[in-house]
């Protein structure tokens, strides 16, 4: 799944019937989300027709035969159509599947009415998610979370970041990434999700990531130390004649050593009243190792206080 409300709806659906979520990220090629797929010997595969990275579209329907051929739990792929045309298509090659709609049409009652969720009531140490490391140090590891880890993030955003009922959170990554899982118990507070999907650069009609947090107020976001580098080199400013960021509370950023240099360019941007900060965390904790404290200073490039609750410790290669 990319990074859109069906991910979403899907996730709290299987959450709220005690079902546990996971899956590839869908940029993976057929062999490598076919591992991942495999490993957790799933029931139910929810996949989009394709994702766009960067403004390049990439077909994810071609890698479902694969998949399915290579994960014998499977017993149906629903797709879901980002396109009106993938309508037409014929998917009879692959195996148990059928589109969004018609998959909730069958849950429909007799007489065509949906019925009521009934949230099943589970102890807090059962597994809800399973949230797969990327990779680059062998094959993908798959961390089990249980219920309780759905709290962390909502200490994040209430305790560190002050995120308010009515504030939007504004999100870029895709399924299957820490980040994505990062933000979906946000909902829980009245927090509004903004789930950008394709290209935080330059998009089709001239905008960039600034305009877009601009147009749409949001209060909190977070880049890749590398996505800032490259918006620097592009000279990505927003729009002078509609630039807005009164609403904007902070700006994190993450993922590999963050640079003086990234802190000076956003300060360029955004007004005095943003906090812009450092965020780590990690796939095996689903969140954080460091927040946020707007009462204390911040030295660039610096982590600024630990997470609350977290117990982090540095150590050198003897322990």
């Amino acid at each position: 799944m990319s990074n859109r409300k069906e991910a979403v709806y899907g996730m709290l659906a299987a959450t709220s019937i005690g079902a546990i979520w996971g899956g590839p990220q869908p940029f993976l090629g057929s062999r490598a989300a076919s591992i991942v797929v495999k490993r957790l010997e799933p029931k139910f595969l929810i996949a989009v027709d394709r994702f766009l990275d960067n403004g390049e579209e990439h077909s994810i329907m071609d890698n479902l035969s694969f998949i399915a051929e290579n994960a014998p739990t499977l017993e149906k792929i629903i797709i879901v159509p980002t396109k009106e045309e993938t309508l037409s298509c014929d998917i009879s090659n692959i195996p148990n599947s059928c589109f969004l709609g018609s998959f909730l049409e069958s849950g429909k009652t007799q007489n065509g009415e949906t019925p009521d969720i009934v949230f099943e009531q589970l102890p807090f140490d059962h597994p809800v998610s399973v949230v797969f490391t990327s990779g680059t140090t062998g094959m993908p590891k798959g961390a089990v979370h249980s219920a309780g880890a759905l709290l962390g993030p909502l200490m994040h955003f209430t305790l560190h970041a002050n995120l308010k009922s009515g504030d939007v959170f504004h999100n870029i990554f895709a399924h299957g990434c820490t980040l994505w899982n990062f933000h979906v118990a946000c909902l829980s507070l009245g927090i509004k999700l903004l789930l950008q999907n394709g290209t935080v650069y330059c998009m089709q009609d001239g905008s960039n990531f600034w305009d877009v947090l601009s147009e749409h107020k949001v209060a909190y976001t977070f880049l890749l130390a590398s996505m800032v580098d490259k918006l620097e080199k592009m000279n990505a400013y927003p729009d002078p004649s509609n630039r807005n960021f009164e609403h904007l509370k902070v700006i994190s950023m993450g993922g590999s050593p963050v640079k003086t240099a990234n802190f000076q360019y956003i300060q360029k941007i955004v007004d005095a009243n943003t906090l812009i900060t450092i965020l780590y965390g990690s796939t095996e904790t689903r969140g954080h190792f460091t927040g946020i404290e707007y009462n204390l200073p911040i030295y660039a490039p610096e982590i600024q206080v630990p997470s609350l609750g977290i117990k982090c410790q540095c150590v050198n290669s003897k322990g």
